[in-house]
């Protein structure tokens, strides 16, 4: 079929690059620490994959060409896709047949200049963070067409949260007004302000969580901030604590270095490069967590780390092949608890080229269209 493809295991295992010696790793039983070394596992990809590889090239048409994705929503089935460059969502279903396009770019009332971040909020409402001095929500309901929208002013709120009660906001920082100097916010419905977390202090005007690490898993809101050790979760009431922390041992980011990226930047990265820096690229299923963090002195090699959280086992990983590289960088998982990625076909130009032993792969590139979309990449694991 050629929108469903189930890929043999054997190409990833020669994908996969590791160390002959395994990393050792212990965990504590309070809020949970995951130990981290700087040598990656091997291991047989056969026992951490449950099923196979599925890859779903997404359609593509003048209506759904993507510029390029920022995130990925998945709901009953269906693919939302954040197309920041277009600011436009974009709707696939299953198979990766285009259902509709949402675009609503202008100065106009339930219209956006830039695109934040999207939601699916109780099944039919599509909700959009979006700047247009001031930022606002705007919710959009797929049956009716019909619109409203809710300002937020005096925030630079660039991701959120619908919950039971109303939303969970993060902004960027850099606010002027005191009043409004958190990275956290909790509203009601109407995006009334109940609740701030976590105080910014200007000139630290970076963005504490990346648009695809902040996310809702069993009903508490999880992030990591920047230049931090910790994974931390909201809970619907609130309240805030640590959900995973990440040990270096002693490659861990000193305080007093932290505190040089607020003054220096080019003074941190020179004292930081002895260390981790912390996770980034934070991914969750109800039964894995995935991140990746930068490995200090070895030219910014980068580390992937799947743990599994009913028996506590870690698996490290690197890789240097495009494919593996995309596969193994989620953005999204599914309602069943697959990972969400894609492969951009400008990388599969270049497997085509330099990489000749992915046959498969290159078979479905030649059927695709020029200035063909991505390809959504989905896996569980056990």
């Amino acid at each position: 079929m050629k929108y469903v493809i189930i890929f043999a295991l054997c190409l990833f295992i020669t994908m996969l690059v590791g160390c002959n010696t395994p990393t050792k790793h212990s965990f504590s039983e309070d809020g949970v620490t995951i130990f981290c070394g700087f040598r990656a596992d091997k291991f047989d990809i056969k026992s951490l994959l449950d099923g196979g590889i599925e890859f779903i090239p997404l359609e593509t048409n003048s209506e759904s060409l993507i510029g390029k994705i920022s995130s990925i929503r998945f709901y009953k089935g269906n693919f939302y896709v954040v197309d920041s460059q277009q600011e436009r969502v974009i709707i696939f279903n299953e198979n990766g047949k285009h259902i509709s396009t949402i675009s609503h770019k202008g100065r106009g009332p339930c219209e956006y200049i830039q695109l934040f971040d999207m939601r699916i909020n109780k099944g039919h409402i599509v909700e959009i963070l979006g700047s247009q001095n001031p930022t606002k929500l705007i919710r959009y309901d797929e049956y009716s067409q019909e619109c409203v929208e809710i300002s937020l002013p005096n925030t630079s709120a660039n991701q959120f949260i619908p919950t039971e009660n109303g939303y969970i906001f993060h902004q960027a920082g850099g606010v002027s007004d005191k009043e409004y100097q958190y990275f956290i916010f909790i509203t009601d419905k109407e995006g009334n302000i109940e609740k701030k977390l976590l105080p910014s202090h200007p000139p630290l005007g970076h963005s504490i969580a990346a648009p695809n690490n902040f996310y809702m898993i069993n009903d508490t809101v999880v992030f990591f901030m920047h230049l931090d050790e910790n994974i931390y979760q909201i809970t619907q009431e609130g309240e805030m604590t640590i959900r995973y922390s990440v040990n270096f041992g002693n490659s861990h980011l000193p305080d007093n270095v932290k505190e040089t990226y607020k003054i220096d930047f080019f003074q941190f990265r020179e004292q930081a490069e002895n260390y981790a820096a912390g996770p980034f690229g934070v991914c969750e299923t109800r039964t894995h967590l995935y991140f990746r963090y930068i490995a200090p002195n070895q030219n910014n090699n980068t580390f992937h780390v799947y743990f599994n959280k009913t028996n506590r086992v870690v698996h490290t990983f690197q890789t240097y092949c495009t494919i593996s590289l995309a596969i193994l960088d989620p953005l999204s998982v599914t309602d069943d608890d697959r990972f969400i990625s894609f492969i951009d076909t400008a990388n599969l130009e270049y497997i085509d080229r330099e990489k000749k032993e992915n046959q498969d792969l290159i078979s479905i590139y030649d059927s695709l269209p020029e200035f063909a979309n991505p390809i959504l990449v989905l896996y569980k694991l056990r």
